[in-house]
């Protein structure tokens, strides 16, 4: 995963130090209904959008992960809340001893499986 995160980043580097270096000059931004002008360099004012877009991206990525995240803790506290129940079953069943397969109702489950020796 290293190699891949390098074999990625070195050259979106050196993509990122060719546009700073070709686009130096200045660019007039005027918000139209506001008296606000200002003239960043070019470099600089495609870099924050590239960045703003990349916040972005992380925030949806982020946001679908906190809910697969929670649906998976929902599920574990499901699985340990019907594991404890089994096993009260098991215990308040004591030495009744096991069902017979012709006693046992269809569907229930008969244990562990047996291993082939």
């Amino acid at each position: 995963m290293r190699i891949l995160s390098w074999i990625v980043l070195l050259p979106l580097a050196l993509i990122v130090i060719a546009l700073a270096v070709a686009n130096r000059g200045t660019v007039t931004i005027s918000l139209w209904p506001l008296p606000v002008d200002f003239a960043p360099q070019l470099w600089l004012l495609v870099m924050v959008f590239a960045g703003l877009g990349l916040l972005g991206g992380l925030l949806v990525g982020l946001n679908k992960s906190v809910r697969w995240r929670a649906r998976a803790r929902r599920a574990e506290a499901e699985v340990a809340r019907l594991e404890g129940a089994l096993e009260h079953e098991r215990a308040s069943a004591g030495g009744a001893g096991t069902m017979t397969p012709a006693a046992r109702p269809a569907g229930a489950l008969s244990g562990p499986p047996a291993r082939a020796a």
